[in-house]
């Protein structure tokens, strides 16, 4: 009853992914774009609005005042294929749509946020969200480079919901209903 109930719930609402992202992610040579690494992907519909906020940190800090700094590229889905086609960092940096930059803090320290608003989309779009150090500075400094742990937050015109999973919680929703109406309306025998 009750322990069922909970599950279809957590069901629910566990498929509906908010756009909070919080990775762990190495920036090692090796990776499929060399000294950059892949975060996320979030859709946004025509004409809707963009925010994106992002912060980052060492997992394991290993000395105090340094700052390195990084970049958080954003692709759209038209540049993607040939992002993953580059030979190069340099060369998937050009394809960005759009670059943020970012300071990782040798102590362990969060960076500030630093957010980007896009006003109006021109298009349905899938946005990919990498973070990246082309220009090698971390590895020069430290070449055993801890893991950075990456928190990114996207809306899609005040939603957090990807514009792809719009459909799904309204969904979940109608079937939690038939859910409950079945099991308000089912009799059990209890045996003793």
């Amino acid at each position: 009853g009750n322990m069922g109930f909970a599950c279809i719930f957590l069901l629910v609402f566990s498929s509906c992914h908010a756009m909070l992202v919080s990775k762990s992610v190495n920036l090692m040579p090796g990776n499929e774009i060399p000294l950059s690494q892949y975060i996320a992907r979030f859709a946004v519909p025509y004409e809707a609005s963009m925010l994106a906020k992002v912060r980052v940190k060492l997992e394991t800090p290993f000395n105090e005042g340094l700052r390195f700094p990084l970049e958080v590229l954003f692709f759209d889905d038209d540049e993607w294929n040939q992002v993953l086609a580059s030979g190069s960092c340099m060369e998937a940096r050009a394809l960005a749509r759009y670059k943020l930059p970012q300071f990782l803090q040798s102590d362990g320290e969060w960076s500030d946020w630093i957010a980007y608003t896009v006003q109006r989309v021109v298009k349905n779009q899938v946005w990919y969200v990498v973070l990246s150090d082309c220009s090698g500075g971390t590895h020069n400094s430290y070449l055993k480079l801890p893991s950075i742990d990456v928190e990114l937050h996207m809306l899609n015109s005040g939603s957090e919901f990807s514009h792809e999973e719009y459909g799904i919680l309204t969904m979940n929703v109608i079937l939690l209903i038939i859910y409950i109406y079945f099991l308000a309306t089912t009799t059990y025998n209890v045996v003793l």
